[in-house]
């Protein structure tokens, strides 16, 4: 009687044994399963991304999955003349990146590493850089109006021509920035951080008014106006009139 009371109990053991390998061997298909399909949008998302032919949501939504999810380095990806307005790349690995001519307005890129990229031409009105890091990026021409640059390193960085206006650079690293052409107008420029002597060689170069602020022991430049400046650069103007028309085109379509 005992003997086949060992024996019962030996078979639900290994009856429960049976039963839990089985469902650890379905389980583990089920993750790996979840890994390849996980890992095939990645890979369908990088084809969009990297695509001359896609419509911005879709990219924007591209971007995002792969930012968020950690999949990709977006290091070294060429998104020029394209409209990725309202985009999420926060903490985004962007370095040497090529946003030449891409309307950037609204998006959030605050702590993203944009290192060495390219924004030559690029419209970010209202974006977010908070703590990005544009060490040597080239941000020629661009369209800073209204945006967040606290705390952002700009160490060596090309500002030449960049529209900096009602801009918010509290505490950023201007050291050794290129400021040639570029315009300052109603932004406060007493909190950045910079060697005063640098600084002072560029800002002589750049064009601001009385409602752009210096730090503490720079020169205010005597040919800037006395008064408030109201001229807005012609690049500027052409690439508003180049996004309201594609805006009307989106909704015509």
């Amino acid at each position: 009687m005992n003997e086949e009371k060992n024996w019962t109990a030996l078979s639900v053991i290994v009856a429960s044994l049976a039963l839990f390998l089985s469902f650890y061997t379905t389980l583990s298909q089920r993750i790996d399963r979840k890994e390849d399909l996980h890992n095939l949008e990645v890979i369908r998302a990088w084809e969009v991304a990297t695509s001359d032919n896609f419509d911005g949501a879709i990219l924007r939504n591209s971007l995002e999955f792969l930012t968020h999810d950690q999949a990709e380095s977006l290091s070294g990806i060429k998104i020029i003349n394209k409209y990725l307005n309202f985009v999420n790349l926060n903490g985004a690995v962007l370095e040497n990146a090529d946003f030449s001519g891409t309307d950037l307005s609204n998006a959030d890129l605050s702590f993203a590493n944009l290192k060495g990229a390219t924004l030559r031409g690029a419209r970010l009105f209202n974006a977010n850089l908070q703590g990005a890091n544009l060490w040597a990026a080239d941000l020629e021409k661009a369209n800073l109006n209204s945006a967040n640059l606290s705390k952002v390193d700009l160490r060596f960085s090309n500002l030449n021509g960049a529209y900096i206006r009602n801009t918010n650079v509290n505490e950023a690293n201007f050291s050794f920035v290129r400021l040639k052409g570029a315009f300052l107008h109603s932004t406060d420029l007493s909190k950045i951080t910079s060697s005063l002597l640098e600084f002072q060689d560029q800002i002589v170069m750049a064009k601001g008014d009385n409602t752009t602020t210096l730090p503490s022991g720079v020169m205010r430049p005597e040919s800037w106006p006395k008064e408030k400046v109201t001229f807005t650069p012609k690049w500027v103007i052409e690439g508003e009139n180049r996004r309201k028309d594609n805006v009307q085109t989106k909704n015509r379509e």
